[in-house]
């Protein structure tokens, strides 16, 4: 992996006792103190959505994908929330896919009280509705009981967010 060369400098002011936690949790992990505070502030999250979305585009790969990023926004928090989604990311290739994961996102925000990242509204809604299951009997089950931002996408699943089938 490529170093990039550091060339400016960032000054950032705490408390006695802050800088001792701070020194502990670096050493803890092993890493000098810059980089483990870096490591918190920029996202690992962010390359782990990358990685996932990346899988997503594999058929065989792309259930084990989801399951991973249900965990991921799952345990997100409303800061980590804001952060990670700040910016627009690499989507799967997949228009379904795409909707699967702005659904997740959207309802992700509800539940961490965020707004929806604007551009998550960009990705258009399915235009023929999906199914979980090839059941007919179901469909009417999963018309009533799937969370708004999944329908609102033209995607109806029995589970969501946090759940597991």
């Amino acid at each position: 992996m490529k170093r990039e060369t550091k060339a400016s400098q960032l000054q950032l002011r705490v408390s006695a006792a802050e800088k001792a936690d701070i020194k502990r949790a670096a050493k803890h992990a092993g890493m000098p103190v810059s980089a483990w505070v870096l490591s918190c502030l920029l996202s690992a999250p962010r390359r782990e959505i990358e990685r996932l979305f990346a899988a997503l585009d594999d058929l065989e790969q792309a259930s084990y994908a989801l399951a991973e990023f249900n965990d991921l926004l799952t345990r997100m928090r409303r800061d980590e929330f804001t952060r990670v989604w700040r910016e627009p990311v690499r989507l799967p290739a997949s228009l379904q896919m795409q909707n699967q994961v702005a659904a997740m996102i959207e309802l992700c925000a509800h539940r961490c009280e965020a707004g929806v990242p604007t551009w998550i509204r960009d990705i258009p809604p399915l235009a023929v509705p999906v199914f979980a299951t090839a059941l007919a009997s179901l469909r009417l089950h999963l018309l009533v009981h799937t969370p708004p931002p999944f329908r609102r996408r033209n995607l109806f699943v029995d589970s969501s967010l946090g759940d597991r089938i």
